[in-house]
C-alpha cells in the first residue's frame, strides 16, 4: 500500500524536471562521467574526421553552385572526385558513426537505468565496465536502431533534396518556386523534429523492455567534443521520460482497479 501511495503522488514530469533529473543523474556519479567519456572516445575520433571532410565538401559544393567564372553548368563542375567524397561521407555516416552511437546508446541507457534504481546507485568504474548487457535485447534493439537510422536518413535526404532543387531552380527567378520549396522544407523539417523524438524513444523502449521494430507502437574539435558529451545525456533524458510515463501508466491502472 505504501508503494501504491507513492505512485499515486507521482506527478507528471515537465521538460525542465526531466532535464534536471537527467543532469543530476549524470553528474552525481563521477564514475559515470568517466565511463561515458571513455566509451565516447571512438565516436569523437570518427566525428572529427567526418566533420572536417564534411566542411570541406560544403565549401566545394558552394563553389560548384556559385562559381567565380561561369564556364560550365553545374553537372559538369561535379567531377568524379566530388562524387567519391559524397559516397565516402555517406558510408562514414551510415556505418561507423551510427554503429558507434548505437553502442553508446545501448550502454548508456542500460547503465543509467540501473543507476536510477535504489539498489545500484553506488557502482564503481570497474562495475560499469564489467556490468553485462542482456544479449537477448541486443538483436531486437539493433533491429529497432536500423529502423531509426533509415527513417532519420531518409528525412535528412529529403531536406537535402529540397535545398538542392531550390539552388538548381532559383536562377529561373520565379517567386513561386521559392515559396513552394520553403513550404516543403518547413513541412519536412517539422516532421523530422517531431518524429525523431518518437524514434529515439522507441530505441529506449527496445533496450529497456525488449520490444523491437515498431511492434508497439579547434572549433571542429570543440563542436564534436560537445556533441559527444551531449549524446549520453540525451539517452539519459529519454530513459527518465520513459520511466516517468511507465510509472504514470501504472498509477492510472491502480486508480482504475480502485474504482477512482
Amino acid at each position: 500500500m505504501e508503494s501504491e501511495s507513492n505512485l499515486k503522488q507521482k506527478q507528471k514530469l515537465e521538460v525542465y524536471d526531466i532535464l534536471k533529473e537527467a543532469i543530476i543523474l549524470y553528474v552525481k556519479n563521477i564514475n559515470f562521467i568517466i565511463f561515458t567519456f571513455f566509451i565516447s572516445l571512438p565516436l569523437f575520433c570518427i566525428m572529427v574526421y567526418f566533420e572536417i571532410q564534411f566542411q570541406e565538401t560544403l565549401v566545394e559544393t558552394f563553389h560548384i553552385f556559385y562559381p567565380k567564372h561561369v564556364d560550365y553548368d553545374i553537372l559538369d563542375r561535379m567531377n568524379n572526385d566530388y562524387y567519391l567524397k559524397l559516397i565516402q561521407l555517406g558510408l562514414i555516416y551510415i556505418f561507423p558513426l551510427q554503429l558507434l552511437e548505437f553502442g553508446i546508446a545501448i550502454v548508456t541507457i542500460d547503465l543509467s537505468s540501473k543507476l536510477s534504481s535504489q539498489q545500484e546507485k553506488k557502482m564503481t568504474l570497474k562495475d560499469m565496465f564489467e556490468k553485462p548487457i542482456h544479449s537477448s535485447n541486443l538483436r531486437g534493439s539493433f533491429l529497432t536502431f536500423i529502423y531509426v537510422v533509415f527513417l532519420t536518413t531518409t528525412h535528412q535526404l529529403g531536406l537535402l533534396w529540397i535545398v538542392i532543387n531550390y539552388l538548381c531552380l532559383k536562377d529561373l527567378s520565379y517567386v513561386i518556386f521559392g515559396m513552394i520549396f520553403s513550404m516543403l522544407f518547413a513541412k519536412v523539417l517539422k516532421m523530422y523534429l517531431e518524429w525523431s523524438s518518437m524514434w529515439n524513444m522507441s530505441l529506449v523502449m527496445s533496450i529497456l523492455e525488449g520490444i523491437n521494430g515498431y511492434e508497439q507502437g579547434n572549433g571542429t574539435y570543440l563542436q564534436v567534443g560537445l556533441f559527444c558529451m551531449v549524446i549520453p545525456l540525451k539517452w539519459v533524458v529519454f530513459m527518465i521520460y520513459f520511466n516517468d510515463c511507465k510509472e504514470r501508466h501504472l498509477v492510472k491502472k491502480i486508480d482504475e482497479e480502485l474504482g477512482n
